[in-house]
């Protein structure tokens, strides 16, 4: 009877400390990681959760994970102890399936362990749960096998085999799905929304990771498409068709156009411009442009959205080499131009009067400066792009061919005048 009361009491202090840990959540600490591709997705365009072990400590992979040289990512990293750290924003695409299409439609969740040894926590399952059901709750995706997988079953990208390119084995046979999804059933029906902290109280600080060899200053945030939006550089362009919409009508194929020409089509979910990569909104004018979006579904499903859009990108620029601003020229001259951004001719115009052009890099510019009168000369450098995007840098000179200087050159020089030799 004693040993009764023992067990209820112990079974009933294991009740109150879950119910506590589950009124509590789970502690995020954000440390982000440049290992990502930079994306305007949603949670609604994610349909999969991908179930990872680290294969080393928890510590040491996040420091791994954050390290250029890893080449790899994921989300989040949950340690034994059931804290979580993430590494790059849902929004954005972590390197961590071994597939780029899985990675543009998944959530990667890295867990502390080894799958040829050892085993999990509870503390770990349930932590891990609660963030898989709050993910899925958000992107209104089932919960069930399909939809939260292990790496093991990511397929290979190029047809042979699973476990993505590598053929990973994680999460492994010590990794307990049954457990793990009655936890996420059941933190489905009881969501708790984690908690993001500035410090993990059983881990040390964070190290400041080394800085980039060129990283002095942020890099700029990218443009995004949305109606009204003023563009500049590559923008990113997704379609918006999340998972719900593209089960409900089958969608297959997204066409993208600029100003009513077609630029580009995806036939992979979620359908981004370029596959995510961004359209180059130097390609056109600076300006207002419509933007449209065409979705083809099953059934002979067609819709149409249009938005749009001003470009506003900085001028162009000319940078010259050859001869110097005010620089003397002589003979041939030959002059070596390199525009900021891509551009279809170049062309050399002397007092107004076009002399050279070149419609290929390296654009070179030729000039024989014997052909006009000693002294100073305007020269203009004019570049043209495709988008009709257009550059002009002015390059004033000095022509001086001739042995002596001349009394109008001498003065253009600032010299005094010079008077005439005597009889």
């Amino acid at each position: 009877m004693h040993r009764l009361k023992l067990l209820a009491a112990a079974l009933a202090a294991a009740a109150v400390c879950a119910a506590a840990a589950e009124a509590a959540g789970v502690s995020v600490l954000w440390l982000e990681s440049g290992n990502r591709t930079a994306s305007n997705r949603t949670l609604g365009s994610v349909d999969r959760v991908v179930v990872h072990v680290t294969e080393g400590s928890f510590w040491g992979s996040v420091r791994w994970l954050r390290n250029r040289r890893s080449h790899g990512s994921s989300h989040y990293v949950v340690s034994r102890r059931g804290e979580i750290v993430q590494l790059v924003s849902t929004s954005h695409v972590a390197w961590h399936a071994g597939n780029r299409n899985v990675n543009r439609r998944s959530i990667g969740i890295e867990h502390e362990g080894w799958t040829a040894r050892g085993g999990f926590t509870e503390a770990q399952y349930r932590a891990s749960a609660q963030l898989t059901a709050w993910l899925g709750r958000r992107a209104e995706m089932p919960l069930d096998r399909r939809h939260v997988i292990g790496h093991d079953e990511v397929p290979s990208p190029n047809g042979r085999g699973r476990g993505g390119i590598n053929h990973h084995t994680d999460p492994g046979r010590r990794w307990s799905w049954k457990r793990y999804m009655r936890l996420v059933r059941h933190f489905a029906k009881h969501p708790v929304q984690p908690r993001y902290v500035k410090t993990l109280p059983t881990l040390p600080a964070a190290p400041p990771l080394p800085p980039a060899p060129s990283a002095a200053k942020a890099a700029p945030r990218r443009s995004v498409v949305v109606p009204g939006a003023t563009l500049k550089g590559t923008a990113l362009w997704w379609s918006g068709v999340d998972a719900a919409k593209r089960w409900r009508r089958g969608i297959h194929r997204v066409d993208f156009f600029v100003d009513g020409r077609l630029l580009w089509t995806d036939r992979v979910w979620p359908f981004a411009f370029r596959g995510g990569a961004g359209w180059n909104t130097r390609t056109v004018a600076d300006g207002r442009h419509l933007l449209t979006l065409r979705l083809h579904g099953r059934r002979g499903y067609r819709a149409r959205r249009t938005i749009a859009v001003r470009v506003d990108n900085p001028p162009m620029e000319l940078a010259i080499s050859g001869l110097p601003d005010h620089g003397a020229a002589r003979g041939e001259v030959t002059l070596t131009v390199r525009p900021s951004e891509p551009v279809e001719r170049i062309a050399l115009y002397v007092d107004g009067r076009a002399v050279s052009r070149d419609a290929s890099p390296p654009y070179r510019l030729h000039w024989n400066s014997e052909t006009v009168d000693e002294g100073p000369r305007e020269l203009l450098v004019y570049a043209r792009a495709r988008s009709g995007r257009r550059a002009a840098r002015p390059l004033p000179v000095v022509v001086a061919n001739a042995e002596g200087l001349p009394p109008s050159l001498d003065l253009a020089l600032g010299g005094a005048p010079v008077a005439p030799p005597g009889p």
